[in-house]
């Protein structure tokens, strides 16, 4: 007895221990985020000063209304501030001729707007300027009352939380071992709900990621009593208005504006009786009609909505993790990926479904690694529940519960034996083949109908142009030939992953599309594929020191996870075509690296092998893969975010 109590008394102590240390860790970052901070506004401290008004102006022979500013001497100048009355939305130019700090003379140039909600506009200059010019070149959308520039101290507390949180995250990665070996989806969540906090704050309440007014339109008609609010911003919020905000001071007047005008006087029609939409937005529904019932402001319940669906997309991953018996560091990193984050903490269920589809592939392959006979029923039937709630919104990656398929065998094998074994055998065929002939008529049905009766457009995405799912089959079945040539040809041109409607400079990596991508916030160059690259060669292709051995069943694993592949990438493929790309068109469109992410998982377990080993330790190991995805990371918020549009 004395001997327990001994051990629980030393068991206390550790945790004292560990708990104060984690407590100097983050007193340490949060003095290292607020030296960085001052820092940031040290021109401010030094040299700052209120308000300074430019009155000089002069209208061109074009139209155009000129401001300019010349200096004597240069001044740092920090913003410049636009305020008048705004008619209709606007663009301006900023030129500049600035001294850089070797005294040398440049010239800059860039655009900024202008927006009817806000009446004010602020520019981030942050250089020591000798000349500066406005130019507005529709003079007519705006009645300019004043136009001024400033340099005061600003306590940025976003770039304050982006700093504490990388240093945080840095010191665990370098101290914390017991947590990176043994509590690994500790520091996953940490990282994911931090930068995600971030990414569903800061982006501002519309929308930035993919189809985001399309999926927040459905959360708001998601009331229980089939009647909902509406307003102006609302409405605005169901059209995607493209609001491009770049500094705090913008935001916060977004927000207020928000606040002021979506209060939701008026009614609209809900969505009526249970739809499967409650159950692929149901983080989202919950926390935002929570919002609404609290009376938060507008603005407020908009985040609170992306807010609720990080933490649950968080936690499901962090599941995963935890429950993995291999590749935990691989999964973590994966979940960290910035595209994933972005994804989680923003309306959309794509969040949702590659959680579900990451936890549903790990129960899976838990199963798959066990000896014939001894795979868990109930971790069976968990794996194959999470992979079909991850396929109620996205179907084409259906073909991983052929994952399952050996588990299934290897359990009722035993049973199977002479003539049973092939009755049994034929019974189960006929009975999925029936099922899947009834399924697939069902699915079918209306778009065949349409077709015969020349319907060709039934069931497309006009945002593809002229499509139909009708058409599509129809030209499938009347050229099958040419329809595998062009799928085959399309899914081995990588040039067409980019972003829907981005006609820009092509990052032709995959990698950088699949996991740096932000859709509107931004996308990594390819310059930081040379820390993605090697990260991922280091996880798929090598092992460290200590490792298991690969599993005795490793070829059976490979070949199941490289069918499941095979076949979710050809009804991907298959599926903007039928959906997105117009009627007869010879090439798919639509198709986005991101749509690879769920299979991210099964490739590991295809490439893995023991041929390419490294003398590192798992401590090291682990370092340097959540090092450089800690990296990756970070400078997607802070390139995007802290810098695009919280400065």
């Amino acid at each position: 007895m004395s001997g327990n109590i001994h051990t629980a008394q030393i068991a206390d102590k550790i945790r004292k221990k560990q708990i104060l240390r984690l407590m100097a860790e983050m007193l340490a970052a949060g003095l290292l985020a607020l030296i960085i901070e001052l820092g940031f506004n040290f021109h401010g401290i030094t040299e700052g000063y209120d308000p300074k008004g430019i009155y000089d102006h002069y209208t061109t022979e074009g139209g155009r209304l000129i401001y300019e500013l010349k200096l004597d001497q240069p001044e740092y100048v920090d913003k410049l501030i636009i305020q008048g009355n705004v008619k209709k939305d606007l663009k301006y130019t900023v030129k500049l001729v600035t001294v850089s700090d070797m005294g040398g003379l440049e010239e800059k140039s860039f655009q900024d707007y202008l927006y009817t909600e806000l009446n004010c506009g602020f520019s981030n200059i942050n250089a020591r300027v000798k000349e500066l010019s406005i130019s507005i070149t529709k003079p007519d959308r705006v009645e300019v009352s004043s136009i001024s520039y400033e340099n005061q101290f600003a306590f940025n507390k976003y770039r304050f939380c982006f700093f504490l949180l990388t240093g945080f995250l840095v010191l665990l990665i370098l101290v914390e071992h017991r947590m990176l070996l043994e509590k690994i989806w500790v520091l996953y969540l940490i990282c994911t709900l931090g930068f995600g906090s971030i990414m569903a704050v800061g982006a501002g309440p519309f929308a930035v990621t993919w189809d985001e007014e399309v999926h927040y339109r459905t959360v708001h008609l998601m009331n229980p009593t089939g009647k909902t609010s509406s307003d102006e911003v609302i409405v605005a919020n169901f059209e995607r208005q493209g609001w491009k905000l770049n500094t705090t001071e913008e935001l916060a007047m977004m927000r207020a504006y928000m606040d002021s005008h979506g209060n939701g006087t008026e009614i609209m029609e809900g969505y009526h009786g249970f739809r499967k939409e409650y159950i692929t937005y149901f983080p989202m529904i919950l926390s935002y009609q929570l919002g609404r019932l609290l009376g938060l402001p507008y603005s407020l319940n908009y985040m609170l909505g992306r807010l609720g669906n990080l933490v649950f997309c968080s936690l499901i991953c962090a599941l995963a993790v935890f429950l993995a018996r291999r590749k935990k560091l691989l999964i973590a990193i994966v979940g960290m990926m910035p595209t994933v984050i972005f994804q989680s903490s923003m309306y959309t269920y794509d969040g949702g479904m590659f959680s579900f589809l990451l936890l549903g592939t790990v129960l899976c392959m838990n199963e798959l690694e066990k000896e014939r006979g001894t795979e868990n029923i109930r971790g069976m039937i968990l794996a194959a529940i999470a992979i079909l709630v991850g396929c109620m919104a996205k179907p084409v990656y259906i073909p991983l519960l052929l994952l399952l398929v050996p588990c299934v065998y290897g359990k009722i094998k035993p049973l199977l034996t002479g003539k049973r074994r092939r009755r049994i055998a034929w019974t189960a065929l006929v009975i999925l083949g029936v099922l899947a002939a009834v399924v697939l008529a069902v699915k079918l049905k209306p778009f065949i109908s349409s077709a015969l009766s020349g319907n060709l457009s039934y069931g497309g995405d006009s945002r593809g142009g002229k499509t139909g799912m009708a058409g599509q089959l129809l030209t499938i079945l009347q050229h099958p030939i040419a329809f595998g040539k062009m799928l085959v040809r399309d899914i081995f041109t990588f040039d067409n992953f980019r972003n829907y409607q981005d006609n820009g400079e092509n990052v032709t990596l995959i990698f950088s599309q699949m996991f740096l991508n932000l859709y509107e916030l931004g996308t990594l160059k390819n310059l930081w594929t040379m820390v993605l690259v090697p990260l991922l060669m280091l996880l798929y292709l090598v092992e460290p020191e200590g490792e298991k051995a690969l599993p005795g069943n490793i070829k059976q694993i490979r070949k199941w996870n490289l069918a499941a592949i095979f076949l979710s990438v050809i009804l991907i493929w298959l599926a903007m075509y039928l959906a997105f790309t117009p009627i007869g068109q010879g090439s798919i469109s639509g198709v986005q690296a991101r749509y690879y992410l769920p299979l991210c998982i099964p490739a590991a377990y295809v490439l893995w092998n023991r041929r390419i080993q490294i003398k590192l330790s798992r401590l090291r190991y682990y370092q340097i893969g959540m090092g450089a995805a800690l990296v990756l990371t970070s400078q997607c918020v802070y390139q995007f975010l802290i810098c695009g549009r919280l400065s």
